[in-house]
């Protein structure tokens, strides 16, 4: 089973798109252990101040706790703005 971990910011400013990929470098060039399989950015088509990241894993059984990477990347993303952290998982159709 596959999970995707959604980090978005709405900015208080306009794009902060630069900065946040500037975090994600500097996450990804650290210590954590853990890195995902596969990293979306998005940012919203219509609020400049908008932007989402979508961290794929492969999700262990019973593993639906966020991740380090994700904790360090949400965390430092609230300095810009406001921020939502979420698990999703993939569901069978």
């Amino acid at each position: 089973m596959k999970k995707v971990e959604i980090i978005t910011l709405r900015s208080t400013w306009q794009s902060r798109q630069f900065e946040a990929i500037d975090i994600l470098r500097q996450i990804q060039s650290g210590h954590c252990s853990q890195q995902p399989s596969a990293i979306h950015f998005y940012s919203h088509a219509e609020l400049e101040s908008d932007i989402s990241f979508h961290l794929h894993w492969k999700l262990v059984i019973g593993e639906r706790a966020k991740s380090n990477f994700g904790i360090q990347l949400a965390n430092a993303l609230r300095e810009y703005g406001l921020v939502y952290h979420g698990i999703w998982q993939k569901v069978p159709v």
